[in-house]
């Protein structure tokens, strides 16, 4: 009887982290913003707002590949983690300047 419950315990933890996840992508939706698997991208207006850049600035530094993000339904997309690290790159020239 005992194995019956363990089962029924484990089936309901399941459910509850199948719950949890569908909670949290419900947040990123309502949230606005746009992630896939788990990963949240940016537009380039996003992208933009976030470095306090210029949009010619932006193509400046994806043309020297600082920035490369990739092309979704022809448009330029770039993963969130890419432009913090391009973030923590540029504050680690001006650091030693």
């Amino acid at each position: 009887m005992e194995t019956c419950t363990d089962d029924t315990q484990d089936t309901l933890n399941q459910i509850i982290d199948i719950l949890h996840s569908i909670q949290q992508d419900l947040r990123e939706i309502k949230s606005g913003h746009n992630t896939i698997n788990g990963q949240r991208i940016l537009d380039f207006g996003e992208v933009c707002e976030m470095l306090r850049m210029g949009e010619r600035q932006v193509r400046r530094y994806r043309e020297r590949g600082a920035l490369k993000g990739f092309l979704m339904d022809n448009r330029r997309m770039y993963w969130e983690t890419e432009v913090m690290e391009f973030l923590k790159k540029q504050s680690g020239k001006t650091d030693k300047t």
